[in-house]
């Protein structure tokens, strides 16, 4: 039997995939008043493409193993690597190189009060 987990548990798990492959710099951004993209956003850092590839397939893989087969409804950047984007609706996950991640400044963004 599938156990279904709330939101929060689910955003606990892809922040465990990402600091069990090494991501750097995770921060998770609570979007629930500020913002109707999502309820959540994550954003990690790599020190490589390979990095973001391995970071994208632990969290989709810990999350649909784990949180009753759940998988992104989107996906985006995989093939380009410099910015990955796994939309699961209520929380996105946000992957970045980090020049990259300096040079959009979604931390900036989403990290105002």
């Amino acid at each position: 039997m599938d156990i279904i987990l709330s939101i929060e548990e689910q955003v606990s798990l892809a922040k465990q995939a990402l600091e069990d492959k090494k991501g750097k710099d995770i921060k998770t951004y609570d979007l629930r008043h500020k913002s109707s993209l999502a309820d959540y956003f994550i954003v990690a850092s790599a020190s490589s493409l390979p990095q973001i590839k391995t970071l994208a397939d632990e969290v989709e893989g810990r999350l649909e193993q784990e949180a009753a087969g759940l998988r992104p409804a989107h996906v985006e950047g995989r093939d380009s690597g410099h910015w990955v984007l796994l939309d699961y609706h209520d929380f996105v996950v946000h992957l970045f190189l980090d020049k990259d991640r300096e040079y959009y400044s979604l931390d900036k963004l989403w990290d105002r009060p």
